[in-house]
């Protein structure tokens, strides 16, 4: 089905040596949605990251994530979002050092165990990142996790 591939990119870390070891992967879509549902994601939006367990800790999510902005900026959008998992507390913390915050959301699926996260270009403000993580962790906790949700076996992958 034709798409607007201009807006829709999947971003490749690799070794700097050895070109076919894949060190870490990123999905960025800005295409904007034709569905009208309350589950799709706002756009432009960062998904599907994840860095090899061994490459992990060595700035690889954090160069990831600066091209998605870039690309994001390229768009002529301010805006980026991005789900990240409720228990996923080294990736939040992330995100908040980069000037990610949470944002209330309907639920995705049928059981939500997901913070809706969102960074705008737009405005730069002097707040430092240990802010934006204080106000992520602030709204984690006011945020019930649904009870008796498994973690599925591949989330340790994620970041």
């Amino acid at each position: 089905f034709p798409y607007d591939k201009s807006r829709h990119s999947m971003l490749v870390a690799c070794h700097k040596d050895r070109k076919k070891q894949i060190l870490g992967f990123v999905d960025i879509d800005g295409r904007p949605s034709k569905l009208k549902n309350e589950n799709i994601p706002p756009r432009p939006y960062l998904s599907d990251l994840v860095v090899d367990i061994n490459w992990r800790r060595k700035g690889i999510a954090n160069a990831l994530i600066s091209r998605c902005e870039d690309k994001v900026k390229s768009y002529g959008s301010n805006d980026l979002y991005l789900r990240v998992e409720f228990k996923n507390n080294a990736a939040i913390s992330m995100y908040g050092k980069l000037g990610y915050d949470a944002m209330k959301h309907h639920y995705f699926g049928v059981k939500d165990t997901t913070l809706l996260l969102h960074k705008c270009f737009g405005h730069f403000t002097k707040e430092s990142s240990s802010e934006s993580t204080e106000r992520i962790e602030t709204k984690k906790s006011r945020i019930d996790a649904p009870q008796g949700v498994v973690d599925s076996i591949n989330a340790g992958a994620f970041i």
